[in-house]
């Protein structure tokens, strides 16, 4: 059922490149800023779902504030603890399982990306081949213990006689 407060909305009518005009405001019962409770006065902007005053939408898309080598070097740890603990994920299947899961890649994948958005606070492309790096090199350390046995045991072999 339709109410008086949700009035349903041709889809041929809706656009979202440029802000409008509020007119209506207080006729549709007014409606209130997601993030600071204010009632919208003139111009109103969507965040998905949520309505934001033309203040605050200027305070959330704003960039982030401090130093750039600070928010990459906290990219680089983020994301390199999360590569490394979905390496010890897909080292311990492989491990139980006797399996190789390469789907597990895409865990590690989402986690570093996570990871380095969170640290840097932003995206982008840099950060994303940042990501796309600290990935590959937590996946290709999964692989660093059998390195290691395979080495190890070939190294305590003795040497066949006759061999300099």
């Amino acid at each position: 059922m339709e109410s008086q407060n949700n009035p349903i909305v041709n889809s041929s009518d809706l656009q979202f490149t440029t802000s409008e005009s509020l007119d209506h405001a207080t006729s549709t019962g007014g409606l209130s800023c997601a993030v600071c409770n204010q009632p919208i006065q003139g111009v109103y902007f969507a965040l998905g779902n949520q309505v934001l005053c033309d203040a605050c939408k200027a305070n959330v898309t704003a960039a982030p504030k401090g130093s750039g080598l600070i928010r990459f070097a906290k990219a680089v740890f983020f994301g390199t603890a999360a590569g490394l603990l979905g390496a010890a994920i897909w080292y311990a299947i492989r491990i139980v399982t006797n399996l190789e899961i390469g789907l597990i890649a895409i865990l590690v994948g989402y986690l570093v990306g996570k990871a380095v958005h969170i640290g840097s606070g932003r995206g982008g492309v840099g950060y994303q081949i940042l990501a796309v790096l600290i990935a590959y090199c937590c996946i290709a350390t999964n692989y660093v213990p059998d390195v290691y046995l395979a080495l190890a045991s070939s190294s305590s072999e003795p040497e066949p006689a006759g061999k300099i």
